[in-house]
């Protein structure tokens, strides 16, 4: 036994039965020697891989359906490794009180049992640090099997998967999910003179000095003061650089492994020390790489005044995967020095100039709108309504972040801080500020403790703090100076209803009724019941019937949305109406929902979906005490109708039973009943009067049986599809653009016209011409007929039916309609090959030879023109009763003797100068006869061995042209 070949499947493929024995499929011992062999390819494949893939990829995947193992690397390739589809399965056995491994009769090992164990449990079977435990024991000699063709993850330090390693029979290779670093690539920040630059912010103002407040104080008179001097921060810089490729490794990148290369680029003169960037931290995100650095020495310079511009680049020296070092630079960018001045805090919820007042009094006043509702049983994050201003340009300043909440005031070493500031408004003992607690910038409505502002959560939320007014104290703190930049008072409404808008209930009312495709007209209607909305809609908004039809207002019939969210916009575009209906319950009138969708669009909607769905909204308003609406609360209901089951595809079956036998063929066969695949159809045959040579057509239902096309198979559901009420029409198969070649040279496309009972040929030149069209009788049948035109005479005569793989042939296919005009979607078997066969066709009969060097009138200097005639049957024309030239109009014959050619010299070629043949001609009269002219043929004075003469013929009768050679055979020159 090889011992790789067990440790490597060895449980692999096992199942555990009940008697604690692992049952073997099949005995693979025959199959041992093959299967090393799949396993050392399968070593070698992975070797491959890796060669290929490189060690960087950007996914592994494992279809265990396909046992395929699909590697994609780095360059985009694909890889494919196959992974073993079949493993022996091996039998555990237990008895004598040992655990055996038996390989069908052979036993492969054994380990006995603790000796504790009275009887076997299989599911005390494990695996423990690579070795078989029975419970806590250990069974020695049979050792824990490695993985074929198995996948693990590998994980940074914050979960995310970095790497996989593929193992085959031990063998097992690294693919990273993260390249090497390539480049850095600057993100600017702004552009300095039309170059992109790094700012450089110094912030200029007056520190504040504040007193201390609380919640309980009496704090109304509250008003940081500013100091008469100004205080000036440079902070560290930050530049931002996109890392190609983005899923670059850069784990290990430390601030030691980066340096700034700063230079000052010339304009007119130099000036002082370049500065000198310190790097203080990195942060890698999001294929990114933020840099801070502080600038310990030099001066930026300014154009304007230095004629100068100093520029940055990021330079990293770099460890990559193959642990070799490679130092990659940035592109350059120039750095700005900026001042920002006039900082000012405003509420970042309204647009524009909206400055935070900078006293308690000002807050306080009654005037003073709150800037901040929030209901008395939620909370609030005030962070989201503050933002600091900066740069007052006449009246306007520039914005500095989005709000508190974003993190970008941080980034410049400042922070904003929040601070209850108690007041007594009116005859009230107990402060305003002390129905609510902060945690950091959180606020939270709750009940004071006697009076006394309660810690965080320490009070229950409670509708007595509605109408409560606590008053918030902010400022924008410089950490790196550690003082006070900006104050700004928020003034907090507590109400009784929510501030912003939610979402308080979500539901989805499903509905299966059976749709079959069919000729409805009436509307489909899908009703919500009552109990439906009082179990799903009631019970999570925990509210009466009545409060809930007070509260809640729908939104109205013909309004739905895309989404259940709070963003959703309603559609502009509805086909379906969501009604709000009255029913009787218990004697009480209860509002319910009724979904109509018009039976057209339900046809043409679910021949194409599966499911359809509406989503439509209650809105509840949310009033403060002056009866303003501050806020809705949504409930959104989703109608989903999935309808089983859905009939949506009505088909049928042409059954070739339901064709005359003996009208049909097999393709391109003239043998009538060989199969269904065409009908030939013919000019009328000859009759001394009442017929019409041009009279080529045929009513296509009288090629099948009782002059009905039936269709069967269709499905018994749908019902408005039944045979007998179809109504059923033949028409042309667009040829698509398909080309023939007249008789002329001639090239045609061909293509049908709109309802496709014209079939088109459009010349070179672009003329149209109608060869063939599909026209109702008298009866109503429906007839197909060729056009006599100069295209469909051009393109009839091409081949004759002993050619019919070229004759001219239009395609035809069963169309069917029901009473509401809609059309079985498949019909097996509906299209076949109509076949225009030719009239005549005209060959050289068996003609007289010509002699070289007989006396002129003698014999073999002239010969008749014998041609042998046969109509569409094959039949040979005829004088009488019928005169067969006559009917079919033969009108002419001729033969051009300019363009004769010879074999004189070996092969065909033009008659030599010398050698003519001449051609008499012949009437129509002569033809009616079968007369066709003579041809005389005149030496060149010479003498010459025998050789044949081909001349083109040219026969013109009723329907067109029939083009052909004959060969006259020359005898030598006699002696």
């Amino acid at each position: 036994m090889n011992k790789k070949f067990l440790s490597a499947i060895l449980f692999g493929a096992l199942m555990v039965t009940s008697t604690g024995t692992f049952v073997s499929c099949k005995d693979y011992d025959d199959d041992i020697d093959s299967l090393n062999e799949k396993l050392d390819k399968l070593a070698k494949d992975l070797s491959d891989l890796q060669t290929q893939a490189g060690t960087y990829v950007t996914a592994v995947k494992y279809d265990a359906a396909t046992g395929k193992l699909t590697v994609t690397g780095g360059n985009g390739e694909t890889f494919q490794l196959p992974m073993p589809a079949e493993l022996p399965t091996y039998t555990l056995k237990v008895q004598d009180g040992k655990v055996q491994l038996w390989n069908g009769n052979t036993l492969v090992s054994e380990a006995s049992l603790p000796a504790a164990a009275t009887s076997f449990d299989p599911a005390l079977l494990k695996w423990k640090d690579g070795y078989l435990y029975y419970g806590d024991e250990k069974i020695a000699g049979v050792e824990k099997p490695q993985s074929v063709g198995s996948i693990s993850e590998v994980k940074d330090e914050s979960g995310e998967v970095i790497a996989y390693v593929i193992e085959l029979d031990g063998k097992s290779a690294r693919f990273s999910l993260v390249a090497d670093l390539k480049a850095l690539v600057f993100e600017p920040e702004l552009y300095y003179e039309g170059i992109e630059a790094i700012a450089v912010k110094s912030f200029v103002y007056n520190a504040l000095t504040a007193k201390e407040v609380s919640a309980d104080a009496d704090n109304k008179d509250d008003a940081p003061t500013a100091a008469t001097t100004t205080t000036e921060v440079t902070p560290e810089l930050s530049a931002t650089y996109h890392m190609n490729p983005s899923t670059a490794d850069v784990r290990n990148l430390t601030k030691e492994d980066l340096t700034f290369l700063a230079y000052d680029k010339e304009y007119a003169r130099a000036a002082d020390g370049v500065v000198v960037p310190e790097i203080s931290k990195i942060e890698p995100k999001d294929g990114k790489l933020t840099v801070w650095a502080k600038l310990t020495e030099g001066t930026i310079k300014d154009i304007a005044a230095d004629k100068k511009v100093t520029v940055l680049a990021l330079q990293a020296d770099y460890l990559n995967g193959d642990n070799k070092r490679s130092v990659i630079t940035s592109d350059y960018a120039a750095v700005k020095a900026i001042k920002i001045t006039d900082l000012v805090l405003s509420n970042a919820k309204v647009a524009g100039e909206s400055h935070l007042v900078t006293t308690a009094a000002a807050a306080i006043d009654k005037d003073h709108a709150p800037e901040v509702k929030v209901a008395w049983n939620e909370t609030v994050d005030l962070a989201e309504y503050v933002q600091t201003h900066y740069g007052k340009a006449g009246d306007t300043h520039k914005v500095w972040d989005e709000n508190a909440a974003s993190g970008t005031v941080e980034k410049a070493g400042f922070s904003y801080s929040y601070e209850l500031v108690g007041y007594i408004d009116g005859n009230n003992k107990t402060s305003q500020s002390a129905h609510a607690a902060l945690n950091g910038s959180v606020l939270r409505p709750q009940l004071p403790t006697d009076g006394k502002a309660a810690e965080w959560g320490a009070t229950e939320q409670n509708q007595a703090t509605v109408g409560r007014m606590p008053l918030v104290r902010v400022f924008l703190n410089d950490n790196n100076s550690k003082k006070k930049v900006a104050v700004g008072y928020l003034k907090v409404e507590i109400t009784g209803a929510p501030a912003e808008d939610r979402i308080t209930a979500t539901t989805e009312y499903t509905f299966n009724e059976e749709f079959t495709l069919s000729c409805r007209t009436e509307d489909w209607v899908q009703n919500v019941t009552w109990f439906q909305i009082e179990e799903q809609i009631l019970a999570q908004l925990n509210i009466s019937k009545e409060d809930f039809e007070r509260s809640y207002i729908y939104d109205g019939p013909m309004i739905q949305y895309s989404e259940a969210t709070l963003a959703a916009m309603p559609l502009t575009k509805l086909s379906t109406k969501v009604e709000q209906t009255k029913t009787d319950i218990n004697g009480t009138m209860t509002e319910v929902l009724k979904w109509t969708i018009p039976a057209n669009y339900a046809y043409e909607y679910f021949s194409a979906n599966a499911s359809m769905k509406a989503i439509v909204r209650y809105t509840k308003e949310n009033k403060d005490a002056n009866n303003a609406v501050i806020s809705n609360d949504y409930v959104y209901v989703t109608l989903t109708w999935t309808p089983n089951p859905r009939n949506v595809n009505p088909t049928g079956v042409l059954a070739d039973a339901n064709k005359i036998q003996k009208y049909w063929f097999a393709a391109n066969s003239n043998e009538a009943g060989s199969g269904y695949n065409e009908i030939h159809v013919n000019a009328e045959v000859p009759a001394e009067s009442g017929h019409d040579i041009m009279n080529f057509n045929k009513v296509i239902l009288e090629t099948f049986n009782n002059d009905k096309v039936v269709i069967s198979e269709i499905n018994a559901v749908y019902k408005d599809f039944a045979d007998a009420k179809l109504t059923k029409n033949f028409r042309f198969v667009d040829p698509k653009g398909a080309e023939m070649t007249g008789v002329s040279g001639e090239v045609y496309t061909l293509t049908v016209n709109t309802d496709r009972t014209q079939l088109i040929a459009i010349s070179r030149a672009k003329a149209n011409f109608v060869i063939a069209t599909i026209t109702a009788n008298a009866d109503g049948k429906e007839v197909i007929a060729l056009e006599e035109n100069d295209a469909a005479k051009d393109l009839l005569n091409v081949a004759g039916r002993d050619e019919l793989a070229k004759n001219l042939t239009a395609r035809v296919v069963v169309e069917t309609v029901n009473g509401c005009d809609k059309s079985l979607h498949a019909v097996e078997n509906d299209q076949f090959d109509v076949k225009f066969l030719r009239p005549i066709t005209v060959k050289a009969a068996d003609m007289d030879s010509f002699k070289d060097g007989v006396d002129v009138g003698a014999e073999g200097s002239e010969i008749a023109v014998k041609l042998a005639f046969t109509d569409w049957r094959n039949y040979e024309f005829k004088t009488t009763p019928i005169n067969y030239y006559t009917y079919y109009d033969v009108k002419s014959i001729s033969i051009d003797t300019d363009k004769a050619q010879t074999t004189v010299n070996g092969q065909y070629e033009a008659m030599p100068t010398g050698m003519k043949v001449e051609y008499s001609g012949t009437t129509t009269e002569e033809i009616a006869k079968g007369n066709f002219g003579t041809l005389t043929y005149i030496n060149n004075k010479a003498e010459v061995g025998e050789f044949d003469i081909k001349l083109p013929v040219i026969v013109e009768y009723a329907w067109g042209t029939v083009e052909f050679d004959i060969v006259c055979h020359v005898a030598k020159t006699v002696k």
